[in-house]
């Protein structure tokens, strides 16, 4: 080692692959499901192996990602579930979907999720994706609804005061203008229709909104 380097730079290993692949699901994909085939989904556990009585005491090196060690399991009849090891990058297959009665770190365990799982997981994705078409729609419902009553309180406000408000609506509704310096907000511009077009409001005696504003 050279005088100018730093010990503890020198002496840093790189990951080993199996650590590489473990560190990329765990810990924040554990408990999600992945789709190894069609009709294979499986769920992953991480630090989490198969109930040791239960896997082959052979593992099967020299694969690149959990997927393909899941991969292998689907297509063997007698196999379970299957499992990644971190500290040799290595595949576990097992004969039970039976979990370890404890949890083992460094472990990525996959379990194939049965056809009633897998099923739930399809409505669930489902029921949440209308939700959030619900929540989009309830917005925009929102929006149209200020829209209508805007519209609809036209019929009462004089030209004048409905002259100057077409200069910001509808396009422009939402957005803030800017009067000596401040912003004044959409809402606020809103309120000033609907107030100066009441009967019993004094009527304006400022040709635009933004002279109005400023002189407030």
């Amino acid at each position: 080692m050279n005088a100018g380097q730093d010990p503890l730079i020198f002496n840093t290993k790189a990951p080993h692959p199996g650590e590489l692949e473990y560190n990329r699901i765990c810990p924040h994909l554990n408990g999600t499901t992945a789709d190894i085939a069609p009709g294979y989904t499986v769920r992953l556990y991480c630090d989490m192996h198969s109930a040791a009585e239960s896997w082959d005491r052979r593992c099967i090196d020299g694969l690149s990602s959990a997927e393909e060690c899941a991969e292998l399991c689907e297509a063997r009849d007698y196999c379970h579930a299957s499992f990644w090891k971190k500290a040799e990058g290595t595949c576990w297959l097992a004969h039970t979907r039976k979990l370890a009665n404890k949890p083992k770190s460094g472990y990525v365990l996959m379990v194939p999720l049965e056809q009633s799982e897998v099923d739930l997981e399809t409505c669930r994705a489902g029921k949440q994706e209308c939700e959030n078409d619900k929540a989009q729609l309830e917005t925009e419902l929102e929006e149209l609804k200020e829209k209508l009553e805007l519209c609809q309180s036209n019929d009462d406000v004089p030209d004048a005061v409905l002259s100057n408000y077409h200069l910001f609506c509808p396009e422009k509704i939402r957005q803030p203008i800017t009067v000596a310096g401040n912003e004044v907000p959409a809402i606020l511009r809103s309120w000033l229709v609907h107030t100066l077009a009441k009967p019993h409001s004094p009527q304006p005696n400022f040709p635009t909104f933004r002279q109005c504003l400023q002189e407030c």
